[in-house]
């Protein structure tokens, strides 16, 4: 019980002095508490209405991707207000970050409403436009309207549109959101 107790000092003092980054998910500190080492986990979630393991999943792909997580949350708001069993029918997109149908074979989606594997498929997706076109705006332009339809805005001097401007104040807001955290315990 005494150990407890240190950790949870240890960790409200962890919090004070130590800021975690916004974009970070993650962060292990170690504790010498009685001479038993201790290592906690504070895990961080955003303030979406996502299951905390979809969190993490989301989180550890931007990693590797090297994309911010509170940008995914912005397009998966912006595209299907967070409902994975979204259906744009008109243009056959499905799912939490509405993957066209065209992207299915591309991309080995088998499941479009499995909400783990369609975040996978948006996420690559966002990573391969964000490193083509090295501009959010036209990354999420050619997310939103497919490559053709970016390039004839673009041919037009039309860099940024109602698209890209909403997702990037959503994430704005979710950047500006409080977060909760949890710490697990491990020995």
């Amino acid at each position: 019980m005494i150990k407890k107790i240190i950790i949870t000092i240890i960790l409200s003092l962890a919090f004070v002095l130590i800021k975690v980054p916004c974009e970070t998910n993650a962060t292990t500190l170690s504790a010498d508490v009685s001479s038993t080492n201790a290592v906690v986990e504070i895990k961080q979630y955003f303030d979406v209405p996502l299951e905390n393991e979809l969190q993490d999943y989301i989180i550890d792909l931007c990693k590797v991707y090297n994309i911010s997580p509170t940008l995914v949350f912005a397009v998966i708001e912006q595209e299907s207000c967070y409902d994975p069993n979204a259906l744009n029918r008109s243009e056959d997109c499905f799912g939490l970050m509405q993957i066209n149908e065209c992207n299915f074979i591309t991309y080995n989606l088998d499941e479009p409403y499995n909400a783990f594997e369609n975040v996978r498929v948006g996420i690559t997706m966002l990573s391969e436009l964000l490193s083509k076109y090295e501009d959010v705006h036209k990354a999420l332009m050619a997310y939103n309207c497919g490559e053709y339809g970016a390039k004839c805005l673009w041919n037009k001097g039309i860099t940024s549109n109602t698209y890209s401007r909403s997702v990037l104040n959503k994430q704005e807001k979710i950047n500006e959101s409080e977060r909760v955290y949890y710490y697990v315990e491990e020995n």
